[in-house]
């Protein structure tokens, strides 16, 4: 059972999950998680690695998308295990929005070779210039020959002009949880 929280998606009445507020126990499987250079990401369109915006204290940096469509970024490939349930979150904040972002986890066999897009989704952040948490249950199927995905994350279409997003601290866990409570949302007028 899903259920829609402003931009947020979270799995409901599962209990062998931890509440969506509690900070996940399972280790975070993104490789350069905080962007601190960019390396380990496959940049696509105007996508760039910014180094003077951060959401971490440290000031590593961070994935900047521009344009709708062709502004995505993919990690390098992650292992898994097929058939587990995992969490695809990460930290957003946009300008001139509403400007929507989305995720997607894409699933490969042992030889690195496409098997398919599992459900992606996407939303738009409630305030300017904050960062805010998306959260993506992602099942991974158990499917032959599945052993790894790579997380996209990209600027969706029907933006405001000279809008940008900014994405930061990418995590892939196994689990459910969110790495801070829910964001009070505001509503725009």
């Amino acid at each position: 059972l899903y259920s829609f929280v402003g931009s947020l998606c979270v799995v409901c009445q599962q209990p062998a999950f931890p509440q969506p507020q509690e900070r996940p126990q399972a280790d975070n499987l993104v490789p350069e998680s905080t962007i601190s250079s960019g390396a380990g990401w496959a940049l696509h369109g105007d996508a760039t690695f910014e180094p003077q915006t951060s959401r971490t204290e440290d000031g590593s940096g961070s994935l900047k998308l521009v344009t709708t469509a062709t502004s995505m970024a993919f990690s390098d490939f992650i292992p898994i295990v097929a058939g587990r349930k995992y969490t695809l979150s990460f930290f957003a904040k946009t300008i001139n929005g509403p400007t929507y972002i989305g995720g997607q986890v894409c699933l490969y066999n042992a030889d690195k070779q496409f098997l398919k897009n599992l459900p992606s989704a996407g939303g738009s952040t409630t305030l300017d210039d904050a960062w805010q948490e998306f959260a993506i249950p992602v099942f991974v199927p158990d499917e032959a020959g599945a052993a790894f995905v790579q997380v996209q994350v990209y600027k969706g279409p029907q933006t405001q002009p000279d809008s940008a997003a900014w994405v930061d601290e990418l995590n892939f866990f196994q689990g459910l949880g969110l790495r801070q409570p829910p964001t009070d949302k505001t509503q725009r007028g």
